[in-house]
């Protein structure tokens, strides 16, 4: 009851600061804001969202959690999810790596119809933060191999358009160790996501962490999910929209 508290709080400040579209001066993100923030998604995804309700009402486990719980509190609702697939198709993402636990409905909407699927070149990495037991999970079926350490093989690196989604789950400082190594291979066509950005303070404050790196052009923050970009051609700028 004090998480939820915290987080209508939160949720009031975050359209205070917020603003839409209008309020961006850069000509790279209103294009962003314009055609894929604010689009409308054409596609229907209800047989993605009936793997949600089967995920929420499962009996198994993941880590500590229940998996019906992990789903609750930590899996992006499907407005993000949307928007993920939305932005591989826009900025034609032919690779993408996932850091983190996640239960694998956001995998699921980045693969979904023919963006990728009809693309043979197209890759997908999932890197678990502990052990690998996410693996063995009906909807995580893209498996393709797994790095527990979270370092990446270098043929990754060699593509251009790569979206890397980072799952703040319970240790947002984990995954913000395995962000500082993998870095400095990363170029100014990649996009990095960061889900579950305000689940508590930690996690905002690791968030921001993000945002201030000197390689991270600039940000786009929406209450649940951040976006950093590294292209050269943006400046230092931070924004927060309301999605």
């Amino acid at each position: 009851m004090i998480r939820l508290v915290g987080r209508f709080f939160d949720y009031l400040g975050y359209l205070f600061f917020s603003t839409n579209r209008h309020g961006v001066h850069s000509p790279f993100l209103y294009d962003f804001a314009d055609k894929v923030l604010y689009k409308h998604s054409d596609t229907v995804f209800e047989d993605l969202e009936y793997l949600r309700s089967l995920a929420i009402n499962s009996n198994g486990k993941i880590h500590r959690w229940s998996i019906s719980d992990f789903t609750i509190r930590f899996s992006l609702k499907a407005k993000y999810c949307q928007l993920l697939h939305r932005m591989v198709g826009y900025y034609n993402v032919n690779s993408f790596i996932e850091f983190g636990d996640c239960i694998g409905i956001e995998s699921c909407y980045l693969v979904y119809n023919s963006i990728v699927t009809n693309n043979t070149s197209f890759k997908y990495r999932y890197i678990s933060n502990e052990n690998n037991q996410v693996q063995n999970f009906t909807f995580t079926k893209f498996l393709a191999s797994h790095n527990i350490n979270g370092y990446i093989s270098e043929e990754i690196f060699l593509t251009d358009h790569k979206l890397f989604l980072f799952h703040y789950a319970e240790n947002p400082a984990q995954i913000n160790a395995i962000f500082d190594r993998n870095l400095a291979n990363m170029n100014e066509h990649d996009i990095v996501i960061v889900s579950n950005i305000r689940y508590s303070h930690e996690h905002y404050i690791c968030w921001k962490q993000l945002t201030n790196q000197n390689k991270i052009t600039a940000s786009i923050e929406l209450f649940d999910l951040g976006i950093l970009f590294l292209s050269r051609k943006l400046q230092k700028e931070n924004f927060i929209l309301r999605y």
